[in-house]
């Protein structure tokens, strides 16, 4: 997995004493990563001199390979997928609505991930209170829930925020859920928000909770951060990296706009079937 990684280096070392083929999957979308450390960059394009062929997840991760020098015949995209079975609309559960303090007329919006800066959650708190103070999502006559699943190292100062913002009535944490289950998350979910930001060492690289989320009939709103408009095209909604008011505005519109919201969630789940459906991604 991506050619700097330390394993890659040992499956070119096995590749030279074995005689095997070696194929290395590249997920990285960011050209010359790491390669100030010099070990590093040695190892790296071991890899990539010696690799038989590389299955890239992007065609930005194929680009990153195309920069760094790997021949196009020796590189093919072929993304992962979702099991487009498990992963589909079923409509909101009652008892995990009930379970999770939600009801059936709330309008949910979810965030699951990481709790990083590199997510954007701060930024999605920001739009959320734009949200809920504005006189016409006031004026729908529904609620606005935000459900966060997930953890990390800034959950702490999230909730800082919702204290700050005076979110705490609509802002719920649910820490990490499992994965097993999370299908039950997407289906109470109206609109899912993956806010992700780019740093010098990152980018989104393909973002499986919006293939797994359009699967599900979600509509999507996200960022223009790495491989996340490749991934979502035109069946989401996509504003600019740490824009809380890009952000916002993109929520706004699905909140107010019912049709919007069905036409994305059907568009997102006619493209996680046809581009992401793991079993023809792997044939």
């Amino acid at each position: 997995a991506d050619p700097w990684y330390y394993y890659s280096y040992q499956a070119a070392k096995a590749k030279d004493k074995y005689r095997s083929r070696l194929v290395v999957t590249q997920w990285g979308n960011i050209p010359f990563l790491f390669e100030q450390n010099g070990l590093a960059r040695r190892l790296k394009y071991i890899v990539l001199k010696s690799a038989d062929h590389f299955i890239a997840m992007s065609k930005r991760a194929r680009e990153t390979l195309l920069l760094e020098g790997v021949a196009p015949h020796r590189i093919t995209v072929a993304p992962v997928g979702v099991d487009v079975d498990r992963f589909k609309p079923r409509g909101k559960n009652e008892k995990l609505l009930d379970y999770l303090g939600l009801n059936n007329e709330d309008l949910v919006i979810s965030f699951s991930g990481r709790l990083a800066y590199s997510k954007g959650v701060e930024f999605l708190l920001y739009a959320f209170k734009k949200l809920i103070s504005d006189p016409k999502i006031k004026s729908l006559g529904r609620r606005l829930k935000l459900a966060l699943f997930g953890k990390g190292e800034k959950k702490s100062r999230l909730l800082e925020l919702v204290h700050r913002l005076d979110l705490e009535k609509d802002t719920f944490f649910y820490g990490f859920y499992p994965y097993e289950k999370m299908e039950q998350v997407y289906n109470i979910t109206d609109i899912l928000v993956l806010p992700s930001v780019s740093t010098k060492w990152w980018q989104e690289q393909l973002g499986m909770v919006l293939v797994e989320g359009m699967a599900s009939g979600c509509a999507v709103v996200s960022t223009r951060s790495g491989s996340i408009p490749e991934v979502v095209g035109d069946a989401g909604l996509l504003c600019n990296p740490g824009d809380f008011y890009d952000l916002y505005l993109k929520i706004r519109e699905l909140c107010l706009n019912d049709d919007l919201r069905k036409k994305l969630a059907e568009k997102g789940r006619e493209r996680a079937y046809q581009r992401y459906n793991f079993i023809t991604n792997a044939q």
